[in-house]
């Protein structure tokens, strides 16, 4: 057989029951783990859980109408969360000294299916797992005692034990046709000579997620993913880089969209940056501000889901390392107004689609075995309830179901499909009208438009919400639109999010990775947020701190030909 077709053997595979030497090996070695792991005069671990992913990816590159890259990858990994102490206090939610990549102890495993190296694998790193808990309950033990802690909440909930499993489902990926794909929308880069460096990348996972705890709890669900990702970089006359990312999440194949919308999109990319190049730079600006479509997506991702996610606080002892390591913000808010009493907002992981549009967020059992459901965050603007995992605040001391990880992350709350509701609404017409009058009133010439922000790993240090990618003067006179570039925000608070002052009856999707709290130790899962495009009362913006660099001293040599 060729490489494609070994390769869409291995994509077709189903997964969902347990193989036969992995689960033996896995079930054997948390058993004798649990009866006879204890060093002498040392406790023995009280919890212990195995999360494994077994996938097979596909990732490649094209770049300008060629092929860039198209690595193939077939993985086996583990994540085990081992703690010794009791439920009450474990070595959880302590950062020790120099600790800037706080995970758990994660590696990969053999893909053979060969049960005694599997066992061997799994054993090692448990006794490394088990050592490094010791360690760092003693240095939890005397950290508490130095400070005299003594009102924490427990380190462990105690929820529910179920055993979940799920059907295979098998999808057939025609390689060939991808590759030409990919060639065809890198292509369309070619008709826009002010952009530098374009490229898009298509990568494919599928697999499934085993978990096992020593509670009883065991499951399985699926992985696969479909991202397509459209790239582009610029430069400004004046050195100021520009870049401009498209994305597409799908959890099925046959959700992908067709040729016609995936090149719109990347012909509506590259026009947009186009436009922003020869833009003027922002200058200081404080008033109204509307965030359409994806901003408003990621406005409500950076600043409310950011902030009702982990909500639990880690021990650190180095106070300098503590902005690394973020807790939700909104945690003392519960009860209180939180947003606009225009919105509620809801968490549901049951949803599929909206209106058609498939959602990726949704799963039925999260990373901890527990099984999740929907959860109403806010109600007329007052925060009623937190995403929570296995990791108890004085506010809550249950999960809902939202323990989510990427594959060597520590498992906290995230959110799976987040819905936003608006109370009253006008059209996407009157919002911007709304918009005019506003800065009108505080004799301002123009309000400002946002339909596309930075992701949040775009943020820089210090940032609250990334730069804008795509902005726009919008004039009070006649409504005309002017792009500007340079954009940043500066001051931004929570406040923000009560200062929502209307919302568009029309709604967006936006299928996106959702980024972990810890800043070394991110990684990222699939989530969704369904959301109005919506009017902020007063926001400041001033110019970017970035640095221009310098320009190429050579044209682009497709361009000078």
């Amino acid at each position: 057989m060729t490489g494609a077709a070994i390769l869409l053997v291995l994509l077709a595979s189903p997964g969902a029951a347990a193989p036969g030497a992995l689960g033996r090996a896995v079930e054997g070695e948390m058993r004798r783990t649990l009866a006879r792991l204890q060093m002498p005069g040392r406790v023995k671990p009280y919890f212990l859980s195995y999360r494994i992913d077994e996938t097979t990816g596909v990732y490649m590159t094209a770049s300008f109408g060629g092929l860039r890259r198209f690595p193939v990858e077939r993985r086996r990994s583990v994540s085990i969360d081992l703690r010794v102490g009791s439920r009450a206090f474990d070595q959880t939610h302590y950062v020790s000294k120099g600790e800037w990549d706080y995970r758990p102890l994660a590696a990969d495993l053999p893909i053979d299916d060969d049960e005694d190296a599997l066992r061997f694998e799994l054993w090692s790193l448990t006794d490394r797992a088990y050592k490094k808990a010791l360690e760092k309950l003693a240095q939890k033990t005397a950290y508490r005692d130095e400070h005299d802690i003594r009102d924490v909440p427990p380190d462990l909930s105690d929820d529910p034990v179920a055993v979940s499993t799920h059907a295979a489902r098998a999808e057939v990926l025609d390689l060939p046709a991808w590759e030409e794909r990919a060639r065809r929308l890198s292509m369309i880069f070619r008709k826009h000579p002010r952009i530098q460096d374009s490229w898009v990348n298509m990568n494919w996972t599928t697999g499934t997620r085993y978990f096992l705890d020593s509670e009883g709890r065991s499951g399985d669900r699926p992985l696969d993913l479909y991202e397509i990702v459209i790239n582009a970089a610029a430069q400004g006359p004046d050195g100021l880089p520009i870049f401009g990312r498209r994305r597409f999440f799908y959890r099925r194949l046959s959700d992908i969209p067709g040729d016609g919308e995936l090149s719109a999109a990347t012909e509506a990319l590259a026009r947009g940056l186009v436009e922003a190049v020869d833009a003027p730079l922002m200058d200081s600006y404080w008033g109204p501000v509307l965030f359409q479509g994806q901003a408003s997506a990621e406005f409500f991702n950076q600043l409310f889901v950011r902030n009702v996610s982990s909500p639990r606080s880690l021990w650190i002892e180095d106070k300098r390392m503590e902005k690394y390591y973020p807790s939700g913000g909104l945690a003392s808010r519960l009860g209180l107004r939180a947003v606009s009493p225009l919105l509620d907002i809801e968490d549901d992981p049951g949803l599929a689609v909206w209106n058609g549009e498939p959602l990726v967020g949704g799963y039925e059992v999260d990373d901890e075995g527990l099984s999740a459901r929907k959860v109403a965050l806010v109600q007329k603007g007052l925060l009623r309830d937190l995403l929570m995992s296995r990791s108890p605040i004085k506010e809550r001391s249950n999960s809902n179901g939202r323990g989510r990880a990427e594959r060597s992350e520590v498992v906290v709350s995230r959110p799976s499909n987040l819905i936003v509701h608006a109370d009253s609404t006008v059209s996407s017409q009157e919002l911007e009208s709304l918009l005019r009058r506003q800065a009108g009133a505080l004799g301002l010439r123009y309000g400002l438009l946002i339909p596309r922000l930075g992701e949040e790993w775009a943020q820089e240090e210090n940032d609250v919400l990334a730069e804008p990618v795509i902005a726009y003067k919008v004039y009070v006179d006649d409504g005309r639109k002017e792009p500007i570039r340079g954009a940043a925000f500066a001051n931004v608070t929570l406040r923000a999010l009560r200062d929502v002052t209307a919302a568009s009856a029309e709604v967006a999707v936006y299928n996106y990775p959702q980024a972990g709290p810890y800043r070394y130790s991110r990684g990222y899962v699939p989530a969704s947020i369904v959301c109005p495009s919506v009017l902020i009362s007063e926001m400041e913006l001033k110019k970017t701190e970035r640095k221009p660099m310098r320009l190429p001293y050579l044209a682009h040599p497709f361009f000078e030909r």
